[in-house]
């Protein structure tokens, strides 16, 4: 056996392993999903799928949380553990669940988030009709 087919084997059985390990165990963060080898999204934050699952990268939002804390958001509702952050305005949007007496009809409300200018605000994304 020559040199360098006994390197191609080697190196086929270090990525079979490899596969093996990364296929037996469950994905439940961004960074073992991309260790798993699937491919991070070119977004802010970044994602990374596998299967049928998403996983996004943690990023600067506990500060995000907490200007929003502070904000007339939690004055109208409490906020979830759902956000985005909006590329174009800059700002995170953090999802809410409006009070009942502050609820308005055909509106999906959430809460947008300056981390820059330290501020938040309740958008009320409201329907058109």
């Amino acid at each position: 056996m020559t040199k360098m087919r006994l390197i191609m084997i080697i190196i086929l059985l270090i990525a079979f392993s490899t596969l093996l390990v990364a296929c037996g165990r469950e994905i439940t963060t961004f960074d073992e999903c991309v260790e798993a080898g699937n491919p991070a999204m070119e977004s802010y934050p970044r994602q990374c799928r596998s299967e049928d699952k998403v996983f996004i990268e943690e990023v600067a939002v506990r500060g995000v949380m907490e200007i929003a804390q502070a904000s007339e958001c939690v004055e109208k509702g409490d906020l979830t553990e759902e956000y985005t952050y909006n590329g174009e305005t800059d700002t995170w949007w953090v999802n809410l669940d409006v009070k009942r007496e502050f609820e308005k009809e055909d509106c999906d409300p959430v809460c947008i988030v300056d981390i820059e200018a330290g501020t938040a605000k309740i958008n009320w994304g409201c329907k058109v009709i």
